[in-house]
């Protein structure tokens, strides 16, 4: 409820306005959004809203290095995914460990493939500040060597993997299944496309929540 959370890959926002419209919420959202289009209908919405003093707007790119670059979308504004050719719409990349804001409390990441690099140029932080991390892992689709070298970073600075898992509700209460898993294990649940990533010093405060 007071803490900071980075919403990368927002799109128009679900996530933020959904804590962000929680009564007990204090804290602070950074929202960002580097699709031009899908930018601009987060920036209404959250003004619409008036949640402009908990969500804060990026028309941002995080990567592993800081410069210029392409973006595309195929077809559905969620598919927006930075370009390998240089086509598509130029736009600036930067990193989490370049960012000058209050450090995040959690982390959810949806970027369509550029997870891992965003995740790389955040090592200084989340080495610092061990952030609660939620965040897209496919190695199908975006390579099992990329995807496996920033499971193995994240646990040399300590932190424990989980793959989740949809539960079937019960009582009209949805659960989440935790499944511990490592780098070299993480393809035994590789139909999990989504991971859950907790500093071994933060374990306490998630377990308090189980």
């Amino acid at each position: 409820d007071d803490g900071v959370l980075y919403d990368i890959g927002s799109n128009w926002g679900f996530f933020a306005i959904y804590l962000a419209s929680r009564p007990s919420f204090s804290g602070r959202i950074h929202a960002f959004e580097p699709w031009p289009q899908s930018y601009v209908d987060l920036y209404r919405l959250v003004n619409e809203l008036r949640l402009q003093d908990q969500i804060v707007c990026h028309s941002a790119a995080l990567s592993n290095n800081s410069g210029p670059a392409f973006i595309n979308s195929p077809s559905h504004s969620g598919l927006a995914h930075l370009s390998n050719n240089a086509r598509g719409t130029q736009i600036q990349t930067t990193t989490l460990d370049a960012l000058e804001l209050a450090p995040p409390t959690l982390m959810k990441i949806d970027a369509e493939g550029a997870e891992e690099n965003i995740l790389q140029g955040g090592r200084q932080l989340l080495a610092k500040h061990h952030p609660m991390l939620i965040f897209e892992n496919r190695a199908h689709l975006f390579g099992e060597v990329k995807c496996s070298t920033v499971l193995t970073m994240l646990q040399d600075i300590g932190y424990q993997l989980y793959a989740l898992r949809l539960q079937p509700s019960t009582n009209n209460q949805q659960k989440i299944e935790l499944i511990e898993v490592t780098a070299e294990t993480r393809n035994v649940h590789r139909d999990c496309e989504n991971l859950f990533a907790c500093h071994a010093s933060d374990m306490k405060h998630l377990r308090a929540k189980i």
